[in-house]
């Protein structure tokens, strides 16, 4: 049995301290990277402050980042950092808490990160007027558009919003963190979730997992469980890392904790997103609606990317100041092969991170718009057409 079993959940993952010290001693990340990723994540601690760790923690990793910290590999921990990078450009920036506040709030964390994505790409790209939800009125009414950027005496906003639904993303939420939950950090585990479970199924998985890894324990050798079109979850011991990655490959595992996805309609959310957010615009300077999703376009070809184009391109048209619609996902599947295409009417752009998984960005622009060609309107559709 592990050493580590008598304690608590917070001894084992609740500290800042305790995770630096695991990315130090990870073998899965390369010893040139720990310190930059260490510095990196650091900077989290501006709005992830120690209290809020350790009490998430008790609380079973509530909160998307802290099942994202205790995911060891390569390519979380290097997210974080990317975050903790993003959260520094852009602490200085006025209404900075506002955003900060929706980061620890475990249902408005997504739409928060994309909004912190999205400004620190702004200013990474020479935009250094860059002011966040600042009230505007229209015909007597406020409104509150998430940035608001001026280049050279011009001026844009910008709504960011996300297609995941909050009640099916915590259902999702609860059923990862009811298999997940606690376990020993020393096993190496990948599992994959392929559909949101009831409470009786998770309880029922958990169980196999949790003997699983006490056998492993005892055992030292490697479980796998496989549950059709439900869940796949290899669990080996340490002894054996070496061999985890041709075991994963064996099993045809990613090197990564991922679902459940949620199911959405992909078109008929993104036109309710369009027409949702376009009032938050104001009607008389160019606008740009940006919609993050981890869940949809998964996996899927250039003819798919162009059929949503054919599909929304005249929802985008129908919004004189709306110079652009911008798509962005970061679960896609490609090749190792980068592709830009650039259209009149759409740029999609798709970019490998680590041959698996990657970023793909599907902007569809409003050839009809009186702001086209407004120098601003073409700067910030190149910048946010590429990750």
């Amino acid at each position: 049995m592990s050493e580590n079993q008598n304690q608590t959940v917070q001894d084992i993952m609740g500290q800042w301290d305790i995770h630096f010290k695991r990315i130090k001693e990870s073998e899965l990340i390369n010893v040139a990277d720990k310190e930059f990723i260490v510095e990196r994540q650091k900077k989290l601690i501006k709005v992830f402050d120690d209290k809020w760790f350790w009490d998430n923690t008790a609380q079973g990793f509530t909160h998307p980042l802290a099942w994202q910290f205790d995911n060891i590999v390569p390519i979380s921990q290097s997210k974080l950092a990317e975050l903790g990078s993003q959260i520094d450009a852009i602490k200085h920036l006025k209404g900075f808490e506002s955003i900060s506040n929706r980061l620890k709030n475990t249902r408005e964390y997504y739409g928060a990160v994309a909004e912190v994505e999205i400004i620190a790409k702004l200013i990474s790209s020479g935009f250094t007027d860059v002011e966040l939800s600042k009230t505007i009125f229209v015909h007597g009414k406020s409104k509150a558009p998430d940035i608001r950027a001026g280049l050279n005496g011009e001026e844009i906003y910008c709504e960011i919003t996300g297609l995941q639904d909050s009640q099916e993303i915590a259902k999702a939420t609860k059923a990862y963190n009811g298999l997940m939950w606690p376990h020993d950090p020393e096993i190496i585990m990948y599992c994959q979730i392929y559909k949101i479970l009831s409470e009786p199924r998770t309880k029922e998985l958990k169980s196999k997992i949790q003997s699983a890894i006490s056998e492993v324990s005892e055992t030292r050798e490697y479980r796998y469980i496989h549950e059709p079109r439900v869940l796949d979850c290899l669990i080996i011991h340490p002894r054996l890392r070496e061999q985890a990655k041709s075991l994963a490959e064996k099993f045809n595992m990613k090197a990564e904790l991922t679902g459940p996805p949620v199911p959405i309609d992909d078109v008929r959310q993104l036109k309710h997103a369009l027409k949702a957010k376009s009032h938050q615009l104001p009607p008389d300077k160019p606008g740009i609606i940006v919609i993050f999703t981890n869940l949809v376009f998964f996996g899927s070809t250039e003819e798919f990317y162009k059929e949503v184009v054919y599909q929304v391109e005249d929802e985008v048209y129908d919004i004189p100041n709306l110079v652009a619609c911008s798509v962005v996902n970061q679960m896609s599947m490609l090749s190792s092969k980068t592709i830009f295409e650039d259209q009149p009417n759409y740029t999609l752009f798709r970019k490998s991170v680590d041959g698996l998984t990657g970023e793909t960005i599907l902007t569809i622009k409003n050839k009809y718009s009186p702001y086209k060609d407004m120098a601003i309107s073409k700067k910030i559709i190149d910048v946010l057409s590429k990750s």
